[in-house]
């Protein structure tokens, strides 16, 4: 694949890029602390709230591949220019909201312009610092800068929801997609591969099915895999707060447990059933665990207990 490349100005093009990723990566945490808010102004139900934050993350997550290809196909600041128009636009809406509705819509549009954005600013980083050695220099910064925005999302969250209201998280991304669409046109030249190729949408759709649903399962497993034998402190539970519990069915600890042992089973059977035989010990019926272990009654004929080492067993008459 050949693309054609104009230089520029790398060095004020790279702070462009890393403030616009700084942009999209601080919305993914940005909503958190203001839930609470946006559930009193706009009457969010309990169900409908998740969706504040699970919209930007399918679209982001799902769009990403495609638009990534997209860039490669029909110019990489072209589509860059246009996913942060569309996230700057996106900004508002959730800004201006008045209904539910319209705060989920702008959130998906948000995670369009961000998928349509952050591919493409990655692409345009590699071009403009061919050299291995500039390239990964430029590459830390980009995602030192993108860290950043996913840590301080919380603090910048709770300052201009505390200080102001929650609709200035969303609009405060408008003078920086203004910058970007004003600045990266004079920095940085067009590029594209020069091999045609196509769009896989039904790829993408797909893709985004599959993101929704492995997100909702993991939260499903999470809650799953909870240990039940564990207790929460206070009322009849502070007693046992300290006593060691046994993980339950459904928790990872038991599963593992059991699978263990389920492992293990025939290849002690196989040995008791070789030991017997080399020694001519009555046969293995069944292996029993050491914590069920019982003495039989005396006598062969009765059911003796046969203590081996390593292995415990009945013996049949």
């Amino acid at each position: 694949m050949t693309t054609t490349v104009a230089t520029g100005r790398r060095g004020p093009a790279l702070v462009v890029l890393c403030f616009v990723q700084f942009m999209l990566v601080l919305d993914d945490t940005v909503v958190s602390v203001a839930l609470p808010s946006v559930r009193d102004d706009l009457g969010f139900s309990a169900a409908g709230l998740t969706w504040v934050v699970n919209a930007y993350f399918v679209a982001f997550g799902g769009l990403l591949l495609l638009f990534g290809r997209a860039a490669d196909l029909f110019g990489r600041r072209r589509v860059f220019l246009s996913g942060v128009a569309l996230f700057g636009v996106a900004s508002l809406l959730c800004g201006i909201a008045q209904e539910p509705w319209q705060l989920v819509a702008g959130r998906f549009a948000q995670g369009a312009g961000a998928a349509m954005a952050s591919p493409a600013a990655l692409a345009l980083i590699t071009l403009l610092f061919p050299g291995p050695e500039e390239r990964a220099r430029a590459l830390g910064i980009w995602g030192g800068i993108a860290g950043l925005g996913g840590t301080a999302g919380l603090v910048i969250s709770g300052a201009l929801t505390g200080l102001a209201s929650w609709r200035w998280i969303f609009l405060i991304n408008l003078p920086i997609a203004v910058a970007a669409l004003a600045l990266l046109p004079r920095l940085v030249a067009e590029s594209r591969a020069s091999r045609p190729g196509r769009m896989d949408v039904p790829g993408a759709v797909l893709g985004s099915r599959g993101h929704h649903r492995a997100g909702r399962r993991s939260r499903l497993g999470h809650l799953e895999l909870r240990p039940a034998g564990r207790r929460r402190l206070g009322g009849g539970g502070a007693g046992r707060a300290g006593r060691r519990s046994r993980p339950g069915r459904r928790s990872l600890g038991g599963f593992l447990a059991g699978a263990h042992r389920r492992s293990r089973a025939p290849r002690l059977r196989r040995a008791a059933r070789r030991r017997t035989a080399r020694e001519g010990l009555p046969r293995v019926t069944r292996l029993r665990p050491r914590s069920r272990w019982r003495r039989g009654p005396s006598g062969a004929a009765a059911g003796t207990s046969l203590r081996r080492p390593g292995v415990r067993c009945r013996a049949s008459s």
